[in-house]
């Protein structure tokens, strides 16, 4: 049975092996490279740091003991009327759940407990940003009823000849 709660100092190793698979799966290598550690130190403290935000907050898949996944939530988050909705919102910023454990509706488990916890601190929806080239977590959010909001595009700049 897997039970999904917030994250606890005693998590650390289990979180930052976690944490090192969803950086491993944005910058693919076959390990954190040395010259990679310092830039993977600062992506786990930002994790951890969301939770000592008021705002912020991390919950963990537990399963036997043992984490196989986290989600991280910021907000709620005044708008700023960049935009045309005019509500506080929440933010979620990483989502992964161990490849072994994919598929049996952990990352449904955090993403439902994510959206309540918002829910409850004042938001009257949320966002994320997803790879438009990650189709497998667009069809995951896409079945969770979430629906393109921006869009952001980028260009190769070629050298100047």
């Amino acid at each position: 049975m897997v039970s999904a709660r917030e994250y606890c100092r005693e998590d650390f190793e289990q979180l930052r092996e976690l944490a090192l698979g969803l950086y491993d799966t944005m910058h693919p290598t076959e390990a954190v490279l040395e010259s990679d550690a310092e830039n993977f130190d600062v992506f786990l403290q930002y994790l951890i740091g969301i939770q000592s935000k008021e705002s912020g907050r991390i919950l963990v898949a537990e399963q036997e003991g043992r984490l196989v996944g986290f989600v991280c939530l910021l907000g709620p988050i005044r708008s700023q009327g960049l935009d045309d909705i005019d509500e506080a919102y929440a933010f979620l910023s990483d989502l992964f759940v161990r490849p072994d454990c994919r598929r049996k509706g952990i990352g449904r488990l955090l993403t439902e407990k994510v959206e309540r916890h918002a829910r409850s601190s004042g938001a009257g929806r949320i966002a994320l940003k997803v790879l438009a080239q990650n189709t497998v977590a667009r069809r995951f959010y896409d079945h969770l009823e979430y629906q393109d909001r921006f869009v952001v595009m980028s260009k190769q700049l070629r050298e100047l000849e």
